[in-house]
């Protein structure tokens, strides 16, 4: 089965890290996704239809569907980062989600490369990987 993503971001970074690592079965950049991933530089609107949502904190209140995920550093956040350094963070899922896939993914700790990014762009690009490469057991990161 292939899953289309469509990232949502203001420049190509992260977005060339997610395609970069993502398994053959998930496509990158087709405009009626399965999944919308909104980056934190994104400052536009995003639309379409999508099977699952992958939003910064702050822009939750936006969305109001049952396949929205969010990131960021708040406690509401259902990933989050628990703590920085230089080249490495760890990633915190807070709450169970699922992924799509349909995988259940439980509350854990998961050790990731910041990959020279600033930390919330580490997390969202992380988040996105688990989301979209669960299935596979691929981080990438």
């Amino acid at each position: 089965m292939i899953k289309t993503v469509k990232v949502f971001e203001t420049g190509s970074v992260t977005a060339d890290i997610i395609l970069e690592n993502t398994p053959q079965n998930v496509v990158i950049g087709t405009e009626h996704a399965d999944v919308g991933i909104v980056m934190p530089s994104f400052g536009g609107t995003v639309q379409g239809n999508h099977e699952l949502l992958l939003v910064p904190q702050n822009f939750a209140h936006k969305y109001n569907a049952a396949g929205v995920v969010t990131y960021g550093m708040s406690p509401q956040s259902m990933i989050t980062l628990s703590s920085v350094g230089e080249d490495r963070c760890v990633m915190t899922v807070q709450r169970e989600i699922t992924d799509i896939w349909g995988k259940t993914i439980e509350p854990q700790d998961i050790v990731i490369s910041r990959m020279h990014l600033e930390p919330d762009a580490a997390l969202a690009t992380a988040a996105a990987l688990l989301i979209t490469c669960a299935e596979n057991d691929f981080w990438g990161i």
